[in-house]
């Protein structure tokens, strides 16, 4: 069953007519037929399913039919990813999304190539793999942070770990067990500066194996590894 995203879900015996946008999606894009059931949800953790009951100046109106349960909660993982070239950082977006992220606080760093905040763009992408992965949440992507307001964005009574491939005795990345923060490093990683700067912050190591991971790859894998 399909997914789309609403600020507006039915009650129990109600309906609702959706935005603009998103009625143009279910009905144009992907074009579905009258009493069809489709899945909404809101990106705060409610959702149900509701079927398409008419159109009403061109805005789809949703009847609702059941309520979409909430999945088993987990604690909130909170990824720092340093900007990347190309499609890397997208990619970890997307596929961290998948997995669970629940915060994304993207990081220009002394090593990041690409500039600017493309927070708009970013918003998109976690919209859209949430509904493709079948969440009721949507991440929460910040705007672009340099070192010097990044610390503000984070809990100070959180765990934090920075991932490092090269030191020897570093415990590895396990499943989390309350709120965590893993910062991911750019093409390059991070400075030495910047990893005393972490570790001053309260960020102990952690290591994905002894091999050098892509800066999404290690995004993924970390992810996974947290949330398993």
């Amino acid at each position: 069953m399909r997914r789309f995203p609403t600020s507006l879900l039915p009650s129990k015996g109600q309906s609702v007519r959706l935005s603009v946008e998103t009625s143009h999606h279910l009905l144009r894009v992907v074009g579905i037929a009258p009493n069809e059931q489709v899945e909404l949800f809101d990106g705060v953790g409610h959702g149900c399913v509701a079927a398409l009951s008419g159109v009403v100046d061109g805005l789809a109106e949703m009847v609702w039919v059941d309520d979409l349960l909430l999945p088993e909660s987990r604690p909130a993982l909170t990824m720092v990813l340093a900007l990347t070239k190309g499609d890397a950082f997208t990619n970890a977006l997307r596929m961290c999304t998948e997995i669970g992220v629940t915060r994304f606080v993207p990081l220009l760093c002394q090593r990041s190539i690409a500039k600017g905040d493309k927070r708009p763009r970013w918003t998109k992408i976690v919209t859209g793999a949430s509904a493709q992965s079948k969440r009721l949440q949507i991440p929460t992507v910040l705007p672009l942070q340099t070192w010097s307001t990044l610390w503000d964005c984070l809990a100070e009574d959180e765990t934090r770990w920075v991932l490092h491939p090269m030191m020897s005795g570093v415990p590895s990345v396990t499943t989390i067990v309350e709120p965590t923060t893993v910062f991911i490093g750019p093409e390059g990683g991070f400075t030495e500066s910047e990893m005393t700067m972490m570790t001053e912050q309260g960020a102990t190591y952690r290591s994905l194996g002894p091999l050098v991971l892509k800066a999404d790859t290690a995004a993924i894998v970390a992810s996974a590894l947290a949330l398993s």
